[in-house]
């Protein structure tokens, strides 16, 4: 399917960082070894990525490490631009985390307009008492309209901005 000029396509996946799937391998037991390592697995969310074409991208899980080593470099690739990322803060035990959520979008269709990370921890509130965290962000989009002249070709378009707020989260 091709998306049309005038639409967005908004496109949002867990990846499950690698050092999350290591502490937790219960709960992949009976999933073949090959399937639960991360060059594997980021080949096929690269698949994934391409046909889908996303003008904006929400992942959640994403390994600090692999955000430069592997998002940022193939993301530029697909025209797609970092907005905005977070990590999730310490845990209980003050061990640093080291997986977040990110956001990146289609520089060449919108504009970042601002980005804010948010932390959704709060002490002492049983609701909030987890190190959550979510990355928002305002962005406009040139909505290809046509022209009011119904004999003009359909190249000649006029566009009309839109203005957009879009936030990913991954809450435990």
């Amino acid at each position: 399917q091709n998306p049309s000029s005038s639409s967005i396509r908004v496109v949002t996946y867990n990846v499950l960082a690698q050092h999350l799937l290591n502490e937790h391998k219960h709960l992949y037991r009976g999933t073949p070894q090959y399937m639960l390592e991360w060059e594997f697995r980021f080949n096929n969310l690269q698949q994934e990525i391409l046909a889908i074409k996303p003008n904006i991208l929400c992942l959640q899980e994403v390994q600090a490490s692999h955000l430069t080593t592997h998002w940022v470099p193939f993301l530029k690739t697909c025209g797609l631009e970092l907005s905005s990322y977070m990590c999730r803060g310490p845990s209980a035990e003050g061990v640093p985390r080291t997986d977040g959520c990110a956001m990146f979008f289609d520089c060449t269709k919108i504009i970042k307009l601002f980005s804010q990370n948010i932390s959704l921890f709060e002490q002492n509130n049983p609701a909030l008492d987890r190190k959550n965290v979510a990355v928002t962000a305002c962005f406009q989009y040139m909505q290809p309209t046509p022209t009011s002249n119904s004999s003009s070709s359909n190249n000649n378009k006029e566009t009309m901005p839109i203005t957009f707020i879009c936030t990913t989260t991954h809450l435990l």
